[in-house]
């Protein structure tokens, strides 16, 4: 090879190779712009791009005219759907909105191109049609679209739409499914309900679809000689309704209004396909109304019909169109809200049902109810007195023959008639609903437009919102000045009146009526209100509840009874007191954004609450309190609850004239020996209340108050109190389903308990349970205590000094293992030197000893009555048993006594004491 030649050679080579490059470079740009058009998650290895159906497999189809595409499902290729050999294309059409043989509503907007899908099968073409995921289109989605208004237009045996989900991936592209061929174009309707016609020569389809309502109209050619409008109108004007009562004097409208504006040409009429369920009301007409005629024609074969979900029917020239019911002249109405109906015109009352969609649900209206009963219970004085001048109508919803007293799913109608009354801006409208068991009266006001609580009215109209089944009358109805009696004649009364709302829900209410009085004085005699422990500052309540039976007042209230009343001055506290020496009452609530127990809610001017008993609610501000102490006047029968704390009593003993019992508010325990500083780590739950009885002596023998305290926690707690008397004791109670001398319990936020004697109290979560303690001597001058919730030992102070050091201490323990068979409950008590060492003691033969020590032992489960032994068991193993009396002796060596359910003994020497007996449960 010479120089020249190779020289020629290698730059050959080197043009193919650029060539190559390019060649390569083209390929991989179409491959990079045909992956962004197309979603990330489509594999090319699932599908095949062939345009004929030649295998089992999922196709990829190109546009031939522009980047969409079209994905065929291998699954499409059935029967039903694509055979082997046929092929299929698709193209960019032309839009569909733009074209004359088509016609979309006034405002519509495509968001996509319009596409044909096209399949030959043997040279023609086959349309594939209701075929679901028959193929998806992958297409440019124009900005701003609001996907869930989109509707997918389709052009193939007829024009329709449909709602789809549309699926936006990549820089403005987007995907769907598709259920057939033909042509296609996401389109935005806007909910327009009006078509603009052009003039043409051609047949037209036209297509309407809202929320509501789905039309399609067919003109066939040479119909459309001039410009047309249809238009879909919810109701007549008053001037249409008279005319077409001339013809139908009462008549349901079956359809919304079918208008259409312009001339129409020809021998063939536009037909009218309009979705609805077929009404199961006979004699049906479609009617046209045209410069103030109107004509009617029933169903026929030859005039309009029902096919496959479908009213079809006809346009005859201009006016409106419609498909109405006749009603005979009849004092009730029986109607379907199936949907099959739209609008209800009665000489002078009308329904609009057009948005009911309710199958199986009636409603009976009725323009003669019965309502004397109604109107003798309720509006004959007490609590309204109805002018002579009234309207009256039932409303009675059913379903499968069962009374609806409301419209399931918040459904609603609405409801107009004429009205003749004088002032009719001062009426109300009154719906009563009365069952077996209830009676619910509400009322509506006049307002500018009608919603829940008012009505509108308008050229003699009256218009409002109805829901529920019932008598409703409308009229001008009084109230009894500053006092209103509402009758209690069913467990359930709802019942609205200008300035409250009351209901209650009592199988037996206790009382025959309930009377309201708005500027009632308090009687301030009562000890309650007059220092012990309340001083009242005003007489003036807010309101007065009486509970009448058989024309005697009583403190019993119906259950759940709710007042709603008005109330503009503001209330830092509400008070409910039934100031009566029989059984006085008194219940203090506290202000709340919801209504819980001792609460209430004061918002838009109202005040709410559930009254406990009947007498006076008083503003809390009204009574006022010297200082924190409380001196509570008793009652053998009495409710005091403070809402912090609460004092129950019920005894049929008397109480000495003067008794009191004094509440103070502590801000700890006492803990004058130190034992809660040292032997407990206790939180709080619950404010801390001394309680001491004054008046009498005997008090606790004759009485115990339940006592309840309001806690901040539902944790696991203790009630702890501690008591000075002659004897120091502190005291744990546990926690119990029922309460009695030696447990609590735990409901509604409250600890309850029963008062036994004077004592602090306080409701307290234990932070570090434990079951032994140990005291130590740091102060000769007191006794020392080592406490163990409700076990507890007392050294005297007069041992200490000699016997027990100062740095000596006595040791306290729960022992787990039993020492004998049936051992209910047993303790240690041991005492060391400051060295640790055992201290051996003889207190019961110590000449010095002028104070034994003594030992509180708590029995398990224990049951007043039951059968149990004491034992001690020294250090060497010896053991003793104790004997049980009434009253300690003058020397009680060995003895032991029962203190609510624990034994109490005096302490010899260290070591084990142990209680025997066999197991009960607990009783009070």
């Amino acid at each position: 090879m010479t120089p020249s030649t190779s020289l020629r050679w290698a730059s050959a080579l080197r043009f193919r190779l650029i060539l190559l490059l390019l060649f390569l470079a083209l390929v991989t740009a179409c491959n990079l712009r045909e992956n962004t058009l197309l979603p990330p998650n489509l594999d090319p290895k699932e599908y095949i791009t062939e345009n004929t159906i030649k295998v089992y497999y999922d196709h990829l189809i190109k546009s031939a005219n522009d980047d969409s595409y079209l994905y065929i499902p291998k699954e499409s290729i059935t029967e039903a759907g694509l055979w082997y050999g046929d092929r299929v294309t698709l193209t960019r059409v032309k839009a569909l909105a733009s074209r004359d043989s088509l016609a979309l509503p006034v405002g519509s907007k495509a968001f996509t191109d319009s596409y044909r899908i096209s399949v030959l099968r043997h040279g023609q073409e086959v349309i594939i049609d209701s075929l679901q995921a028959f193929a998806t289109l992958y297409t440019d989605l124009k900005r701003d679209a609001e996907l869930s208004s989109l509707r997918l237009v389709k052009s193939a045996w007829t024009l329709g739409a449909q709602a789809i989900e549309v699926y936006p991936y990549g820089k403005g592209r987007c995907w769907f499914d598709l259920d057939g061929s033909g042509e296609h174009a996401l389109i935005d309707f806007k909910d327009s309900t009006e078509l603009r016609l052009p003039a043409t020569s051609k047949a037209l389809q036209a297509l309407m679809v809202t929320p509501d309502d789905y039309l399609r109209l067919w003109f066939p050619a040479g119909s459309l000689v001039s410009e047309v409008t249809v238009k879909l109108e919810d109701s007549l004007s008053p001037a249409e309704i008279a005319t077409v009562q001339n013809l139908f004097p009462g008549f349901v409208l079956n359809t919304p209004i079918f208008s259409l504006e312009g001339n129409l040409g020809g021998t063939q009429v536009p037909i009218v396909y309009y979705r609805m369920p077929q009404p199961r009301t006979l004699q049906r007409q479609w009617t046209r109304l045209h410069r103030g005629a109107v004509h009617g024609w029933p169903q026929g074969t030859n005039t309009w019909l029902w096919r496959e979900g479908e009213l079809v029917s006809f346009l005859s020239g201009a006016g409106k169109f419609f498909l109405l019911t006749p009603l005979e002249s009849q004092n009730s109405l029986d109607l379907p809200l199936d949907g099959s109906l739209s609008k209800l015109y009665l000489q002078d009352i009308w329904l609009d049902l057009r948005d009911l969609n309710l199958p199986s649900v009636n409603l009976r209206l009725d323009l003669q109810p019965d309502a004397q009963s109604l109107l003798t219970d309720y509006f004959h004085g007490s609590p309204f007195q109805l002018a002579s001048e009234r309207q009256i109508f039932g409303f009675s919803f059913t379903k499968g023959g069962t009374l609806l007293e409301t419209l399931p799913a918040d459904a609603w109608i609405e409801f107009g008639f004429r009205s003749e009354l004088q002032n009719r801006n001062t009426a109300k409208l009154f719906r009563a609903f009365r069952s077996k068991d209830a009676d619910k009266i509400s009322f509506k006001t006049r307002a500018d437009g009608y919603d829940a609580t008012h009505y509108s009215s308008a050229d003699g109209f009256i218009y409002s919102g109805v829901n529920s089944s019932g008598i409703y009358i409308f009229g001008r109805a009084t109230e009894g000045g500053n006092r209103l009696r509402l009758p209690c004649l069913k467990p359930q009364l709802q019942l609205q009146t200008s300035r409250s709302y009351v209901s209650y829900n009592d199988p037996q209410p206790p009382c025959s009526s309930l009377e309201l009085e708005y500027s009632a004085s308090v009687e301030a005699s009562h000890p309650w209100l007059s220092g012990s422990p309340y001083q009242l500052n005003s007489t003036q309540a807010l309101l007065r509840i009486s509970a009448l039976n058989r024309g005697r007042s009583q403190a019993e209230l119906p259950a759940n009874l709710f007042i709603s009343t008005a109330c503009s001055k503001p209330l830092t506290g509400v008070v409910n007191i039934w100031p009566s020496t029989d059984r006085p009452q008194f219940y203090r609530y506290k202000p709340a954004e919801s209504l819980q127990l001792n609460s209430f809610v004061q918002s838009g001017g109202r005040l709410q609450i559930y009254p406990t008993c009947a007498g006076y609610l008083l503003d809390g501000a009204q009574l006022n309190s010297s200082n924190g102490d409380k001196n509570l006047a008793i009652f053998n029968r009495m409710v005091f609850d403070d809402y912090d704390w609460e004092v129950w009593l019920n005894s049929g003993l008397d109480v000495v004239s003067g008794t009191v019992l004094k509440l103070s508010p502590k801000a700890s325990l006492s803990d004058a020996y130190g034992v809660f500083a040292n032997q407990y780590s206790l939180s709080p739950l619950a404010k801390v209340y001394s309680f001491q009885a004054m008046g009498d002596p005997d008090f606790y023998t004759k009485f115990q108050p339940l006592i309840r305290l309001r806690q901040s926690s539902r944790s696991q707690n203790l009630l702890f109190s501690v008591s000075n008397g002659d004897f120091y004791r502190i005291y744990a109670y546990e926690q119990s389903s029922e309460p009695d001398g030696w447990h609590f319990t735990l409901a509604n936020g409250y600890a309850s308990f029963y008062l036994l004697y004077d004592a602090e109290y306080a409701v307290v979560q234990d932070l570090a349970p434990h079951t032994e303690t140990q005291a130590t001597v740091t102060d000769s001058s007191r006794d020392l205590i080592a406490s163990l919730y409700q076990a507890q030992a007392t050294i005297p102070s007069q041992l200490l000094a000699d016997l027990l050091p100062l740095g000596s201490h006595a040791e306290l323990k729960l022992v787990s293992d039993p020492p004998v068979p049936n051992t209910l409950s047993a303790y240690s008590v041991l005492f060391r030197n400051p060295q640790q060492q055992l201290i051996s003691t003889n207190f019961y033969t110590d000449p010095t000893a002028t104070r034994w020590p003594y030992l509180y032992i708590p029995i398990p489960n224990y049951t007043p009555g039951q059968q149990i032994r004491l034992f001690f068991r020294d250090q060497e193993g010896n053991t003793s048993e104790f004997n049980r009396v009434q009253a300690f002796s003058e020397v009680p060596d060995f003895e032991y006594t029962l203190v609510g359910n624990c034994a109490v003994c005096f302490i010899d020497k260290p070591g084990l004491f142990y209680i025997t007996g066999t197991s009960s449960r607990r009783g009070y």
